[in-house]
C-alpha cells in the first residue's frame, strides 16, 4: 500500500500585555563622611549645614528623618528642603545634633530608596576642643614580681574627656586617670611580667570589595542572590529592605548571613533592594534595582511549518518558540476548536509542546495554534 503525503499549514497569532515600568529611585549624591567635628557644622548661623540627596528616577518625592522621626516642616528654620532633595539647616543648636536620613519615593510605583544615617554634631566651636592625650603609658611597661605597678593616663579637651581603662576588652576602671596593677605572683609571672598597651581599632562598616550591583536582572521563575560583603569592628548588623520596607526571611526570599537569596522569582519581586550595614561607628547603604525578566513566545528565528505528514501514519508537529520566559503553556486548535488529550483521543501533547497525531488523515485542515505564557494569551 502506498502512503499519501500531504502538507499542513499553520497560522499563528500572538497578543502580549507587558506592564509599563518606570525607572526606580536611586540616590546618586550623598555625603560619605559624618559631620562630627566643630568646623563641619556652623553653630547658630544662617547656613549651618547642607546635606545633598540627589537622585534619579520618576515621580520622585523627598523626605528626611532626624533621629528616626520624620521632619514635618521645611519652612526655613531650622530646615529647608530644595527641589533636588537637599536639606539645609539654619540657626542650628545642640538639640539639632543626631542622625539624618534621606528617603526618596516614586509616588506612582511606591518604590523607595533611602540613604545611610548621617551623624551630625552641632557644637559651639568657641566652647569645644577635641580631646588630646597629654600622658599615656608606654607601649610596653615592666612589672616587678610582688610589687604593684601604677599606670597613668591624662587627656585635655573641652568639655573634659572621660578616661576608661580596659583589659582584654573588658572595662576595669572608669573615670580615673590612673590604674594600679596588683603585684604579679609566681604563678602568673610569665604573663604579668610585661604589660602591653594594646590599641584595638574599631572602625565603621566598609565594603570588603564592591557593594552589591546597582542593577540585577533575574529571569522569571529562576533564582538569584545579592550579597552584602562588609568589614567592620564591632561586627556590622546587616538588614535588607525592599522599596523601603524591612525584609524578613521567607520561603521565596531567604536571608542567610549577609546574603539575600531569591527563589522562583515572579513579577512582584521587581523593586529597589537595599542592604544596610551598621555598627555604633556608622552605617553604609547599597541600592540595587532588581528587574524580573519575562519574554513573550516568538518564532522570529524559527521555521514553523509547513508540516508534511504521511496518510494513516503517526505524525509529529513540533512547537518550539525561540524565546519565552516563563515556559509557555501550549494549546493546539483544529478548525477553531481546542484539542483535548483524553484516553481515546487521536492526539497527544509532549512536554516540549510537540503535537502527536496518532494517525493522520488526508484532508484534515489545521488553521490555528495558540501559545499561552506569563498570563499572555494569543
Amino acid at each position: 500500500m502506498w502512503s499519501v503525503a500531504f502538507s499542513v499549514w499553520i497560522w499563528t497569532a500572538f497578543t502580549v500585555l507587558v506592564p509599563a515600568q518606570s525607572n526606580p529611585p536611586v540616590i546618586t549624591d550623598f555625603l560619605q563622611k559624618d559631620l562630627v567635628n566643630p568646623e563641619d557644622v556652623k553653630f547658630s548661623k544662617d547656613v549651618g549645614f547642607t546635606l545633598p540627596c540627589k537622585a534619579t528616577g520618576s515621580n520622585l518625592k523627598w523626605s528626611w528623618e532626624h533621629n528616626g522621626t520624620a521632619i514635618e516642616a521645611y519652612n526655613g528654620r531650622p530646615f529647608t528642603l530644595s527641589e533636588d532633595g537637599t536639606l539645609t539647616g539654619s540657626g542650628l543648636v545642640a538639640t539639632d545634633s543626631g542622625t539624618y536620613q534621606c528617603f526618596v519615593k516614586d509616588e506612582v510605583t511606591g518604590a523607595v530608596a533611602f540613604s545611610r544615617k548621617l551623624k551630625v554634631a552641632v557644637t559651639d566651636s568657641e566652647d569645644f576642643t577635641l580631646p588630646a592625650w597629654s600622658v599615656t603609658p608606654n607601649a610596653e611597661e615592666t612589672a616587678v614580681q610582688g610589687r604593684n605597678k601604677t599606670l597613668y593616663c591624662f587627656a585635655t579637651g573641652r568639655p573634659s574627656p572621660t578616661i576608661t581603662w580596659k583589659k582584654d576588652g573588658q572595662i576595669i576602671v572608669h573615670e580615673e586617670n590612673s590604674y594600679k596593677v596588683p603585684g604579679p605572683s609566681l604563678e602568673d609571672a610569665f604573663s604579668s611580667t610585661m604589660l602591653t598597651r594594646k590599641n584595638t581599632r574599631e572602625v565603621p562598616p566598609k565594603w570588603t570589595t564592591d557593594p552589591p550591583p546597582t542593577n540585577l536582572s533575574i529571569v522569571i521563575e529562576k533564582n538569584g542572590t545579592l550579597e552584602c560583603k562588609v568589614t567592620a569592628n564591632p561586627v556590622a548588623t546587616v538588614s535588607w529592605y525592599k522599596d523601603g520596607l524591612l525584609l524578613q526571611s521567607s520561603k521565596r526570599r531567604v536571608l542567610v548571613g549577609s546574603k539575600l537569596h531569591f527563589i522562583d522569582v515572579n513579577l512582584n519581586d521587581t523593586g529597589v533592594y537595599q542592604c544596610e550595614a551598621g555598627n555604633k561607628h556608622g552605617m553604609i547603604i547599597s541600592s540595587t534595582w532588581i528587574h524580573v525578566s519575562a519574554w513573550k513566545p516568538s518564532f522570529a528565528n524559527v521555521q514553523f511549518g509547513p508540516f508534511h505528514l504521511l496518510n494513516e501514519k503517526e505524525a509529529k508537529m513540533p512547537c518550539k518558540p525561540s524565546t519565552a520566559a516563563p515556559r509557555p503553556t501550549i494549546e493546539w486548535f483544529k478548525d477553531g476548536n481546542l484539542i483535548t488529550y483524553g484516553k481515546n483521543s487521536r492526539y497527544r501533547l509532549e512536554m516540549d509542546g510537540t503535537l502527536v497525531i496518532k494517525q493522520s488523515r488526508q484532508g484534515s485542515r489545521w488553521r490555528q495554534l495558540h501559545l499561552q505564557g506569563n498570563e499572555l494569551k494569543g
